[in-house]
């Protein structure tokens, strides 16, 4: 038969339609699958992310648990310009030791994220507890969020985007701009994946005193009762964006705080 006339014959019959529409989701999902595969393979290989050549930031946090200080983090900001819009490179790398009379624990991870002006386009997590390896893919298409999480076997999940109002990398950024008092965001949680409903509000602005230097910043208090956890969080104004210079948060068991140790232009 013609090509022209099988797909007029499968256009005129429902159950047809149907099945072949099935067939080419099956097929795009593969497809997209040995690529997010691939792209964890690369995420595992090269967990020790390079430092951006363009960066113009560089940010150095220690981190701290229930008044000891257990780590480390370090972040990259840099703008990158496509097709005319300034799109947002972030680069973490997240290293966490520590040691108890009854057990240890140590975590290492590295995540590399892409937000343009519409959101949050791609985001990879590389990571490493207690020995054990683990990977998250994210990328945006088509207005569906599609995440592959690699840790006790392959795990997909999917998103639309019309579902949540900001992800777990860019909402206290998305709610700061929005100059809202305060606001409920449907917030998709990457590493849980899974949308979380979380309370923020504006405090007071403050002017407060890290790394040596004085910052006027704007503060923000946020809380998830889903995951119960609630904390502070205090950011400076950047040509990249709002820059998170101290966090402070507590949930069951736990007190942490992020404060910034090195500002590096």
């Amino acid at each position: 038969m013609p090509l022209a006339e099988l797909l007029e014959a499968i256009a005129s019959d429902p159950e047809l339609s149907q099945l072949m529409e099935d067939v080419l989701d099956e097929v795009f999902d593969e497809v997209t699958d040995k690529a997010a595969e691939k792209a964890s393979k690369r995420a595992q290989q090269n967990s020790d992310l390079q430092t951006p050549h363009s960066a113009q930031l560089r940010l150095q946090y220690r981190l701290v648990s229930n008044g000891d200080e257990v780590g480390s983090l370090e972040t990259w900001r840099s703008l990158r310009h496509e097709a005319g819009q300034s799109n947002l490179l972030l680069q973490h790398r997240l290293r966490i030791r520590s040691e108890g009379f009854f057990f240890n624990y140590s975590l290492d991870a590295d995540e590399k994220i892409l937000i343009a002006a519409d959101g949050l386009r791609n985001y990879v997590n590389a990571a490493k507890e207690d020995g054990e390896s683990s990977s998250i893919v994210a990328g945006l298409e088509n207005g569906v969020m599609k995440l592959r999480v690699e840790e006790d076997g392959v795990k997909q999940h999917k998103f639309k985007q019309i579902e949540y109002d900001a992800t777990s990398e860019d909402a206290a950024q998305i709610f700061l701009a929005s100059g809202q008092a305060g606001a409920v965001l449907r917030v998709l949680d990457l590493e849980h994946a899974e949308i979380d409903n979380v309370s923020y509000r504006r405090l007071e602005d403050e002017s407060i005193n890290l790394a040596g230097q004085r910052y006027q910043t704007r503060a923000l208090s946020f809380e998830s009762k889903r995951r119960k956890i609630s904390g502070q969080q205090w950011y400076v104004a950047h040509s990249s964006g709002d820059v998170l210079v101290r966090e402070y948060s507590q949930e069951p068991g736990e007190k942490n705080e992020c404060v910034l140790k090195q500002w590096i232009e």
